[in-house]
C-alpha cells in the first residue's frame, strides 16, 4: 500500500512523539505564572490528555487570526510657514501634546521652534489654537503610508506584514489572469 506522502496526495497525516525537553529548545518549558491554577488533584489523581493541533486562517474562524489590530495612517507633514521664536516657541512646544516640536538654540539668548517628530504628528490641531496657528501648516503626504500591526503573539508583526503583502500579490495575480 502506498501512503498518501508517497502518491503524492496533499493530504498528509504526521504523527509527532513527545522528545526531550532537551532536543526541543534551550528554554525550558514551564508555567507562566505560578500562582494561576488550572486543576486541583489529590493523592493518586492524574489528568491524562490527547490533543490535536489544527492550523487553520482567521478566514475561517478569528480565534486563528494572528493580528489583534491593524490600521494605517498617512505621513503627516508639520510645515513652519514663518519662523516663531522666542516666547512664541516655548509656548508652541508646551502646547503640542505629543512633542512634535522642539526650541532650537540660536546663541545670544535666541530661541526658535523647530519640527523634531513629524511623525508623532497625530493632527490633533493643538498647534493651530492661538497666534502662531497661522504660521503653521499641517498636510498629509499622500503616497506615504504607516502601517500599525498588533501581533497576538503567534507571529512577530513584521512577519504578519509580509505573508499579507504575499496574499495580496496573489490575489492581484489572479485578477489579472482572470482580465487577460
Amino acid at each position: 500500500m502506498v501512503s498518501p506522502a508517497q502518491s503524492g496526495d496533499k493530504q498528509r497525516t504526521f504523527t509527532s512523539f513527545s522528545q526531550s525537553q532537551n532536543e526541543i529548545s534551550e528554554k525550558r518549558l514551564g508555567v507562566k505564572f505560578k500562582d494561576i491554577n488550572i486543576a486541583r488533584l489529590g493523592p493518586g489523581q492524574a489528568i491524562e490528555l490527547e490533543a490535536h493541533a489544527v492550523k487553520g486562517v482567521g478566514k475561517v474562524q478569528a480565534k486563528w487570526s494572528p493580528v489583534a489590530t491593524a490600521w494605517y495612517r498617512m505621513l503627516p507633514e508639520v510645515v513652519l510657514l514663518d519662523k516663531i521664536e522666542g516666547d512664541a516657541a516655548e509656548e508652541l512646544v508646551k502646547k503640542c501634546p505629543v512633542s512634535v516640536f522642539d526650541v532650537e538654540d540660536l546663541g545670544n539668548g535666541g530661541k526658535r521652534a523647530v519640527v523634531a517628530k513629524p511623525r508623532a504628528c497625530t493632527l490633533c490641531r493643538e498647534c493651530l489654537m492661538g497666534e502662531t496657528g497661522k504660521q503653521i501648516e499641517l498636510r498629509r503626504v499622500r503616497d506615504h503610508f504607516i502601517f500599525n500591526i498588533e501581533s497576538t503573539g503567534a507571529m512577530p508583526p513584521e512577519v504578519l506584514f509580509t505573508e499579507a503583502l504575499k496574499i495580496l500579490e496573489e490575489k492581484c495575480a489572479r485578477v489579472i489572469s482572470e482580465l487577460s
